[in-house]
């Protein structure tokens, strides 16, 4: 949809992502087929992708989703037929600041050995399923390795809702997302840096220094969706 209002828009994504441009009719030449490590360049951004394993989504729903979305598919369609066997990671580059997109809680073990990145969009959906431990590793592995000092987590809202309703997480069992957000804190504070967590659904700002020094920043806005 954004491809086809903005005219110019690339589609940049592995095999399902740019199949799914050619089911909706997207221009050939705004279709772009990436790969790990690859550069690409847009005007004065640069923007270089990293192939990372997608987090876990659960037995059932792994196996559903698992395998490529044809180009032939009909749009729109349930979720379950659009599959997905490949994710992948960006850093953006621009005017000498740079932000990592890291959309989903997978990591490939020093994979960002080297990358720098001020900002890093974290995916953070079910993390309330995971251990302390496997927390701290996944912030170390990413977030903590590219030296990230604010940090906004992504892909944990409730997508069975309509766009149109304030954004919730993801309901029990599925993920615990206020625990989630907890140990998130607790593995920053281990580390040897403070940042800033953004909620982008409440306008909060969490900060957490190392040691476990924790602020709250709140904009005064009681109607903002929780």
């Amino acid at each position: 949809m954004i491809a086809d209002l903005r005219k110019k828009a690339v589609i940049v994504g592995g095999a399902s992502t740019v199949n799914l441009g050619v089911a909706a009719r997207v221009p050939t030449a705004q279709l772009c087929p990436t790969h790990d490590r690859q550069r690409l360049y847009f005007g004065p951004y640069e923007v270089e992708v990293f192939k990372s394993p997608h987090g876990d989504t659960g037995r059932l729903l792994g196996w559903a989703l698992t395998g490529d979305t044809p180009p032939t598919r009909t749009l729109p369609d349930r979720f379950w037929r659009l599959k997905d066997t490949e994710n992948f990671s960006y850093r953006i580059r621009h005017g000498g600041r740079e932000i990592l997109v890291h959309p989903s809680a997978g990591f490939t073990p020093g994979a960002y050995a080297g990358v720098s990145a001020q900002v890093v969009f974290l995916g953070v959906g079910r993390l309330g399923k995971l251990s302390q431990e496997d927390i701290t590793t996944y912030w170390r592995q990413v977030g903590g390795a590219v030296g990230a000092s604010t940090v906004v987590p992504v892909h944990w809202d409730n997508f069975m809702r309509p766009i149109t309703k304030p954004l919730k997480p993801l309901p029990w069992p599925l993920d615990r997302f206020e625990l989630g957000q907890q140990r998130l804190g607790k593995a920053i504070a281990e580390g040897d840096r403070p940042a800033a967590i953004l909620r982008l659904d409440a306008r909060d700002v969490l900060v957490v220094a190392p040691g476990g020094a924790v602020s709250l920043d709140r904009a005064p806005n009681k109607n903002a969706p929780r």
